[in-house]
């Protein structure tokens, strides 16, 4: 599911893609994927892509919030949430410092493939 959702953001040319693994840390969720669109279109770009590519893994969408003018969407999927960000407010929320200490990876969308972050 989580490959889902990252093959489906780097299609549509999401950047800054981040995956959290929260397993040991929140019994709510296994992982987070944190990403950036350019503007309120390509949010909504992400967001189709990003439901689209899970639901072929089986998996449904338990609930979609905000608005992709709003600058911040999540997708929750149970155990999978994806944050989509304009980069103003992913810096204001800095929920990349927030998770800092958890272990992650990050996503090339110019050379597909996760770079260990940490």
């Amino acid at each position: 599911m989580v490959r889902a959702a990252v093959d489906a953001i780097v299609e549509k040319k999401g950047v800054e893609i981040t995956v959290f693994d929260m397993r040991g840390f929140t019994p709510f969720m296994d992982f987070t994927v944190l990403a950036n669109a350019g503007s309120g279109i390509q949010a909504k770009v992400l967001m189709d892509a990003v439901i689209d590519g899970v639901r072929k893994t089986g998996l449904r969408e338990r609930s979609v919030e905000g608005d992709p003018a709003s600058g911040w969407l999540l997708i929750d999927f149970w155990d999978l949430v994806v944050h989509i960000f304009r980069p103003e407010l992913r810096n204001y929320y800095n929920l990349d410092g927030l998770w800092a200490d958890l272990p992650f990876h990050r996503v090339n969308a110019e050379k597909p493939g996760p770079e260990n972050g940490g």
